[in-house]
Parts: C-alpha cells; sequence; structure tokens
C-alpha cells in the first residue's frame, strides 16, 4: 500500500481479489496478500460492518474448530462474507432486492457489503475524501443493483464524512480504454486505410466473481477541439455470465479436503492464498511455520503441493461448487456456475470461440485478456484458441506485456480494469469522448381497444457512456374523467418485438408449434407440449416430464425446452427454477429472465374533473442506476403542476393477465402418438396399396382400412403407466416416430399416384376418397387438394368442407372455405355440424385461420353458432355438439387478432352472450353428471373471461375432453 498517494481522479476496482485504486501516476493495492477480501457482519441490525484488515483479523466463521464464534456448519448463517459471493448475488438478484442473512431475523443489504467495502478501500487509499472516483462494476449488473450500490455508497460516505463523487463503469469497458489508452493511434490508422465497421476486439475477464467474455466493435468520435479518439461501442449481454471464478477453486478444494470438513474447505478457500495463486500462475507464497488448517476434528499444516493443485486444476470439470453453496445457502443463495461436461479450461476456450463466432466478419484488432486469475503468459487452454485468433488477424506472439494493435495483451490483476476507470474519469472532466452505450429499453404498457400495447420510451439506440439521455413525449397519454389515480405499467425488455411477445403470451404459444428445438425432433418437441399442458400446475408438468425420459432421445434438451415451455403455460414469469424443487435434482440455471414488468398506481387527492392529457419525461444514464420517470398534467391547477416521479424501486412485478389482454385461446396441438407398434399393421396396408395392379375394388377396401386408423385416436400408455388416448398425426401431417414418418410419406405418395385420373371417377367415390385420404391432414396428396380447391366454390355437401378443413393449409384457401360455409348458413341461422367442426378446425389449427375470415363472415358464422347453442339447450342436449359448438364460440374470439372491435367486452351483443352463457349453468345441471357439471361450469365461466379479455388456459384440456365424447 502507498498511503502518499494523493490523485484528483481514482479508479477503484474491488471485486474481492487483489482489489485496488489507480490513477495515472499508478496503482495502489489494498493489501499485500492474495487471498479473498471479506466483510464480517454485525449480529444486530445497527452494527458496524468490518472491512479489510479487520475483516481479515476476525475470527468470526473463519472456520477453524475453536473459538465457537470460528466454526461453521452446513445450512447455518453466515457472518464472514466474501465479497465475490456478494457480487455474485447482487448480479443473479437482478431487479429483486437481496439481503445476506446472518440470523435471529438480522440481515444486511448486499448492495450496503459491497458499498461499505468499497469506502473502506477508497479511505484506506486516500487521504483526500472529496475527489471523482469511478468504481468498476460486472458487465452483466443491473440498472437496480446499479441503484442499489450507488444508494449504499452514498449513505457509507455521509457516514464516514467523506464526499467522493462516484461514476459507475462496466469492467470490460474499464479494461478496453486502458487498452486503447496506448493501442488507440495504432488502430486509428488502420481504421484510416481501410475502413471496417465490423472491426472488433475482445475482452477476457478471468475473475473470481464472474468470468466474462465481451467483444466490442470500434467507432471513431471527435471531441470539441477537433480531436478524435477510438472508443468501443459496448452491446447489452442477454445473460448473466455462466462462469464464477470462486467455483473453479471450490471444485479443487473440494477434492483436496474431502471429509475434512466444510470448515477446512471454508479456510482453504477464504483464508489461503494457495488456490488463488495457482489459478493465476503464480508461485506460492510459502510461509515458515506453515500455516495452522482447522480440520473438523483436529488441526494439521497446511502445505499444498503446487504440481498437485495445478493438474487438478487443469482437469477439475466445470460447475458449481457444491460444498460452497451448502455452506453459504443458509444466508444467501448464490447460483454461481452452469454445470457443463467440460473441464474448467475447456469451457473458457469455448467461450472465447463462442464469442469469435459471434463476428462473422471484419478483423480481431486485439484481444486482452485481465482479472485476478490472470496468469502472465497465455495458459494451455488459450493456447489452444491461437489457430482461431490468428485467422482472425492476431497476433498471439509474445512479448504478451505490449498495449498494441492487433496483438494479445495479458494483464494479471485488476489493473488494466482500475485504470480504465480513471481514464474515464479523465476524459469525462475534459470532455473527451469515452465509450459509446446501448441503452436497457422501457416501455410504457397501456390498454388499447382490448389488448395490450407497449409505448417505447427510449428510441435512441446509442449514448456516450457519462451522457444523460433525455426524452419528453407530449399529450400522448390522458388521465381519464374523474379518474381517482394512474395505473403505471413499465417494461424494460431488449426489444419491441420480445415486449409484444411478453404482453401476448398466447401468441408466443402459437409460434411454439413451429418452432425447431435443438436436440428434438417435431414429434418430441410436440409430446414435451401434451405432458406439460395436461397436468393442473407447472411442478405436475415437469414431474410427468420426468417419469416419462425415457420417451426422448435427448432428455435434457426436453427438460429444458419443458421449462421454457411451462413457464408460457402456466404464466410464470420467474429469475431461475426454485433450487427446493424435487423435479430431477439442483435445476437452478434456466436463462436468467428479470421480473419485466412492474406496476405502480398513484392516488390524487381529488378526481380528475375532465380527460386529462399528460406529459411524460424520461432520463437515463448508461451504468448510472434505474430511468427515472415523470408524468406531468398538462393542466398546471390539478397537483398543483407538481409531476408523478415512478420509482421502479417501489413498484411491485405485474403480469401482463391483470392488464387483461387474453381476448382469444391459443391454437389446438394434436400431438402425434409417438408408438411405433401402432404403425405395424399400416405398413403392410400401404405396401398393398403400391402394388401398380390392385384392382378399383381392392383400392377402395384398402382405402376404408387407412380411414379407419387414421381417423381414431391410438393407445398410448407412457412411462409412468398413465393411459392416453392420442391421434396418429398432428395438424400439419407429422407422425409421432420415425417408422410412422417413413410409412405416412410412402402413403401419401402412392395415394398421389393413384388418384392422378381422379377427374374421371364419378362423384360418389371422389367425396369418399375426400373424406377419407384428408385424414392426413397436411400431408394430404396434392391431387386431393386441387379437387377440394376445384370443388368448394360449387356448393359442397357438408362433409366436404369439413375434409377440407383438415386438409387446407393456405390463406386464400381457407378464405374460400369460409365463404362456402358461410353459404350453408340457412336463412333462420342454422349451422349443421359438419360446418361447425370446419370453421372450429380451421380457427384452431391454423395460425392465419382467422385472417380467412372477413367481418361479413365472422358475424355470421358467429351468430349462426349462438342459435345453435340455444337449440342445443332448449332440447336440453348438452352432449358432445353443444361442446363442439361452445368451441367455435370461443375460437371465433382470434378474429380478435385481426379486428380488435369484434365482441368488444363492453359491447351490448357481447353482454347478451354472456347472459346467454350464465342461464346455461343454471339450466344444465340437471342433465349432467356431478363431473361433468364442474367441467361444463368451468368451460362456460373460462369463455366469460376470454369474453372479458381475461382469459385463463385451464379450461382448454376440459373442453377438449368434452368436445370429443
Amino acid at each position: 500500500m502507498n498511503p502518499n498517494a494523493k490523485t484528483k481522479l481514482i479508479g477503484c476496482a474491488a471485486f474481492g481479489l487483489g482489489d485496488l485504486t489507480a490513477s495515472s501516476q499508478g496503482s495502489i493495492l489494498s493489501r499485500s496478500d492474495f487471498c479473498p477480501s471479506v466483510a464480517i457482519l454485525p449480529g444486530r441490525p445497527n452494527g458496524i460492518i468490518l472491512t479489510g484488515e479487520q475483516a481479515n483479523a476476525s475470527r468470526e466463521h473463519s472456520g477453524l474448530p475453536w473459538p465457537p464464534e470460528a466454526w461453521i456448519k452446513q445450512g447455518d448463517h453466515l457472518r464472514r462474507v466474501p465479497i465475490f459471493s456478494a457480487w455474485r448475488s447482487l448480479v443473479e438478484a437482478r431487479d429483486r432486492h437481496i439481503r445476506w442473512e446472518v440470523g435471529g431475523g438480522v440481515s444486511f443489504s448486499v448492495a450496503r457489503i459491497l458499498a461499505d467495502h468499497i469506502a473502506n478501500l477508497l479511505i484506506s487509499c486516500q487521504e483526500e475524501k472529496e475527489v471523482p472516483v469511478t468504481i468498476s462494476i460486472p458487465d452483466d449488473l443491473d440498472e437496480y443493483g446499479q441503484e442499489s450500490l450507488l444508494n449504499e455508497l452514498r449513505k457509507e460516505f455521509d457516514r464516514l464524512n467523506a464526499h467522493f463523487k462516484v461514476s459507475l463503469l462496466w469492467r470490460p469497458v474499464g479494461a478496453a480504454l486502458a487498452w486503447l489508452e496506448e493501442a488507440g493511434g495504432d488502430i486509428m490508422k488502420k481504421v484510416v486505410v481501410e475502413r471496417n465497421p465490423e472491426d472488433f476486439f475482445i475482452v477476457l475477464y478471468l475473475g473470481v466473481d464472474s468470468i466474462e467474455c465481451v467483444s466490442f466493435r470500434i467507432k471513431i468520435r471527435g471531441d470539441k477541439k477537433g480531436l478524435y479518439y477510438v472508443v468501443p461501442r459496448r452491446e447489452r449481454p442477454k445473460r448473466i455470465s455462466p462462469l464464477a471464478g470462486y467455483d473453479w477453486a471450490g471444485n479443487v478444494l473440494e477434492r483436496i479436503v474431502q471429509a475434512n470438513g466444510e470448515g477446512a474447505f471454508w479456510q482453504a478457500l477464504v483464508s489461503f492464498p494457495d488456490i488463488w495463486e495457482t489459478l493465476a500462475g503464480r508461485r506460492l507464497t510459502r510461509v515458515d511455520p506453515p500455516r495452522i488448517w482447522g480440520l473438523e476434528k483436529s488441526y494439521s499444516l497446511w502445505e499444498p503441493d503446487a504440481n498437485q493443485l495445478s493438474a487438478m486444476i487443469s482437469s477439475a470439470k466445470c460447475g458449481p461448487s457444491e460444498m460452497l453453496r451448502e455452506v453459504q445457502k443458509g444466508s444467501c443463495k448464490v447460483n454461481g456456475t452452469i454445470s457443463c461436461e467440460s473441464s474448467w479450461p475447456e469451457r473458457i476456450a469455448a467461450i472465447i470461440r463462442e464469442r469469435l463466432n459471434t463476428h462473422e466478419s471484419g478483423r480481431l484488432l486485439g484481444m486482452i485478456v485481465c482479472g485476478p486469475l490472470t496468469p502472465p503468459e497465455p495458459p494451455s487452454w488459450l493456447s489452444s484458441c491461437f489457430p482461431e485468433l490468428e485467422s482472425r488477424g492476431l497476433d498471439t506472439r509474445g512479448p504478451w506485456d505490449l498495449r498494441e494493435a492487433n496483438r494479445l495483451w495479458m494483464s494479471p490483476g485488476e489493473t488494466a480494469i482500475a485504470q480504465g476507470c480513471a481514464i474515464f474519469q479523465k476524459r469525462l472532466l475534459e470532455c473527451q469522448p469515452t465509450y459509446l452505450d446501448t441503452l436497457p429499453q422501457y416501455f410504457l404498457i397501456v390498454r388499447e381497444n382490448g389488448g395490450i400495447s407497449p409505448f417505447p420510451l427510449v428510441d435512441q439506440r446509442d449514448v456516450e457512456g457519462g451522457d444523460e439521455y433525455n426524452k419528453t413525449i407530449k399529450g400522448k397519454f390522458k388521465i381519464e374523467k374523474n379518474t381517482r389515480k394512474v395505473d403505471i405499467v413499465i417494461s424494460r425488455h431488449s426489444s419491441l418485438e420480445e415486449v409484444v411477445n411478453l404482453a401476448n403470451a398466447f401468441d408466443e404459444l402459437d409460434r411454439q408449434l413451429e418452432v425447431e428445438v435443438e436436440g428434438l425432433s417435431r414429434a418430441e418437441a410436440s409430446l414435451v407440449r401434451h405432458f406439460v399442458r395436461e397436468p393442473e400446475d407447472r411442478y405436475k408438468a415437469l414431474r410427468s416430464l420426468e417419469s416419462n425420459r425415457k420417451e426422448f432421445g435427448h432428455f435434457e434438451s426436453a427438460f429444458k425446452y419443458a421449462e421454457r415451455f411451462a413457464a408460457l403455460w402456466y404464466e410464470i414469469k420467474e429469475d431461475h427454477y426454485s433450487s427446493n424443487s424435487q423435479v430431477s435434482g439442483q435445476r437452478d440455471h434456466l436463462e436468467p429472465n428479470d421480473s419485466q414488468f412492474r406496476s405502480l398506481s398513484f392516488p390524487f387527492p381529488i378526481p380528475a374533473p375532465d380527460e386529462m392529457p399528460v406529459d411524460l419525461h424520461m432520463r437515463i444514464r448508461p451504468a448510472s442506476g434505474m430511468a427515472h420517470l415523470e408524468i406531468k398534467p398538462e393542466r398546471e391547477s390539478f397537483l398543483r403542476g407538481r409531476p408523478v416521479f415512478v420509482d421502479y424501486r417501489t413498484m411491485r412485478p405485474f403480469h401482463p393477465e391483470e392488464f387483461g389482454g387474453r381476448g382469444w385461446p391459443p391454437l389446438v396441438e394434436l400431438t402425434p402418438n409417438p408408438n411405433p407398434s401402432i404403425w405395424v399393421h399400416m405398413e403392410g396396408v400401404v405396401s398393398a396399396l403400391e402394388n401398380p395392379s390392385i384392382s378399383t375394388d381392392e383400392f377402395f377396401a384398402l382405402l376404408n382400412q387407412v380411414y379407419d386408423f387414421f381417423k381414431s385416436r391410438k393407445q398410448y400408455v407412457s412411462g409412468d403407466n398413465s393411459i392416453r388416448y392420442l391421434p396418429v398425426l398432428s395438424q400439419d401431417g407429422v407422425a409421432g416416430c420415425l417408422k410412422g414418418e417413413e410409412i405416412v410419406f410412402r402413403l401419401s405418395k402412392v395415394l398421389q399416384i393413384h388418384t392422378e385420373f381422379m377427374s374421371l371417377w364419378d362423384m360418389n367415390r371422389v367425396d369418399k376418397l375426400l373424406t377419407r385420404v384428408t385424414w392426413l391432414y397436411g400431408l394430404t396428396p396434392e391431387n386431393l387438394l386441387n379437387q377440394l380447391r376445384k370443388g368448394i366454390p360449387k356448393d359442397p355437401k357438408p362433409r366436404t368442407l369439413e375434409a377440407a378443413s383438415r386438409a387446407i393449409m393456405a390463406q386464400p384457401d381457407l378464405t374460400s372455405l369460409f365463404k362456402s360455409i358461410v353459404k350453408k348458413v340457412h336463412p333462420q341461422n342454422n349451422l349443421v355440424i359438419q360446418c361447425i367442426r370446419a370453421s372450429k378446425n380451421i380457427l384452431s389449427y391454423r395460425i392465419n385461420g382467422q385472417n380467412a375470415l372477413n367481418d361479413d363472415s365472422a358475424n355470421k358464422l358467429l351468430d349462426a353458432v349462438l342459435k345453435e347453442l340455444r337449440k342445443y339447450a332448449d332440447q336440453n342436449n348438452y352432449e358432445k355438439k353443444f361442446f363442439v359448438s361452445l368451441s367455435l364460440l370461443l375460437y371465433l374470439l382470434r378474429y380478435r387478432k385481426v379486428d380488435s372491435r369484434f365482441l368488444y367486452p363492453d359491447s351490448y351483443k357481447t353482454k347478451a352472450i354472456k347472459n346467454d352463457l350464465e342461464l346455461y349453468i343454471k339450466r344444465m345441471a340437471p342433465h349432467l353428471t356431478p363431473a361433468r357439471m364442474v367441467d361444463a361450469k368451468k368451460i362456460i365461466k373460462g369463455i366469460i373471461d376470454f369474453l372479458d379479455f381475461s382469459g385463463k388456459l385451464a379450461i382448454l384440456v376440459p373442453l377438449a375432453r368434452l368436445s370429443e365424447h
């Protein structure tokens, strides 16, 4: 430590190992050893948090077997907090408040723990307490975490009577600025000679809390003096880093400690430098006498063999340290590293290659490897990447301590990060360009025409680091007359498309039917969705899939997809799947997903006297916490002209369904039976059809067998011995297994051949052919599709229209089909059941089905199906036809995707429909069994909810069941 250092510009990197501050004059280390930094929490809420040398000297939860306060036990509360764990937990918390429990109902904000640690480092390294300071933060720290950290820093500086002027800077950006300070001139020359906007460089940070691999494109920016600078352009990370360096150390120490207990592990991880020195390629620091190592029931000497440590580090499998999780879980749940089959060196090399592959073109202008776990020379796993790096233009030859363009720069420790922070502060003060940042996207969610619409509050993609973005929206939004409050819903997403998808999750469910899932066939993906949809809740859905793992060639892919689909189906937006889950062990590593929607209700002291336009003012600064939104009424007399301040931290988590928006159901999916044995007989039928010399009678006899096979559902006994009846094909003609795929393809092909001269056949045979072969759905032969296209406009029989509804997929043909169906509507609004089923098939099977309707056809079908429902109710006929008609009523609501005014909740017609539905509930009770009545009531209430834009998916399974039986 250099106690005489006085600077006006300070950069700080304090991530828990080798923490330091830096200025243009050099670096000041916070401590001389190479052990992780810790904080000691008090046992009472108002106690003082110990950091720095005081924390290191404390015996509190040090892991020693004596004195009593030193001992630790699995699952107990922990008052010794590794700074690396505090950083990781703050990152993983995303936009939730995270605390560290110490027992007795006492806990401390993790942001406060970090603020105290940083403040101690700054105070101990600086005599001046009124200087600008830039503090480095992880690249994936959420705006909420930034805000929390800044607030806690202000409180701690006030307590210490220090007045540091704090800015935050992304960790990889700090390294980039330190490198560009010297390499920027060379890069500028290259840009002038050959400008390529795709050129980039890479920063690999090897840290204790996280391992980050980030790439930057470069931009040329000028200052007010006409000087030009090379600056990095940062992209927002899509997910948190999957690797944490402390898990690497933990994985190795678990093998060394084995049965010696958590305390022995804890000492070796937090109090001894050896594992960290070996990871960083340093020579081990030997002490004489050796360090005392407290084991569970005795003491020993800690004298690890350097070669053994190195070998174990190279072979350790990449994954979370289970022993570290167990030690910390009583105080704070930290997930850490995502497991994989690779070793740690292999996984880090893989993320370098993954990052390189995100840039299909452009030159690699340099690579920076930095952080406390960085060795002075390239390790073997980095050398294994040299061919790919060199092919993109990187010079990997030594020396590696030069900050030059097109070269590899190895910068052990936090020096580059801290120096980059000081450079950033200097450029800010001198009004020079710093870096370009991608702003987080904020959307105001409003209810329009019965649906949900997002309005972007940020329309500028890039902003200069350190600059504030401002936007004012005048008169776009209004407070309704007589309103006593304003409800505000904010969403944070990376794109408008993403927020629209989440706000309209049912549309996303439709898209899932066409999605390609890595590791799964289309039939397997459909089976995953079937297992997820059937149970009553998400937990049972995943348990069901677990019980049927033998149905999938790659179960891990199936389970991951099931988790994603279940989040949509059960409308649960979670950060992580619960660590206490009984399903397939520990599954904490879903894609991190913020609580993307937040709501705030702001009451007024008096109701708004008139409809009142309001102005919105938005401001946000990169790496400076949350955006600030103000809502100000245009009429200054209302609220005395005071704005309403929207504080994201005080907003509650919100799901779009609270806003309504569920105004139509998702598509129905026919999940094909995956059992290959059901195809044994059909294989013989197809072989017989492939005989070119079969007679007409033989052909139609075989065709009857085809019809019987494809029309009926087949029994499927799943892995948990439950019995289901599943269709043979999906609505697109996909079979549930490879054998079925082969047979149905052969069948479609041979039927195409046999029907080449179908136009010469008599119409009875043609009709018989159409009603049978269209059970192939999307694989119906082209000859038959052409026959349907010709016949649909010519007033075909209702059963032919129903056959066409199974096979036809293109929108122009569906439009023609609906026209023919509407022609079948009797002047008294009667509609035969075949036409009802045909209309329901189009709307429930085809993603573009509603687009084939227009206002006239939609309303005629609506009136007809309402008339049929009344007829069945008058006859006390609450059997299958009644529920098929209810299905059509429900799926006609998909026309709202075309016309949002269709059956608007407050319209007279909608209210009349809801009254009729309520009446049916009362009238049907004497005519149904108790069990059937429960389902029927649930279905009708559910349709009313959909009419009110608050529909739930729970009604779809019982509705399908009562429509089929």
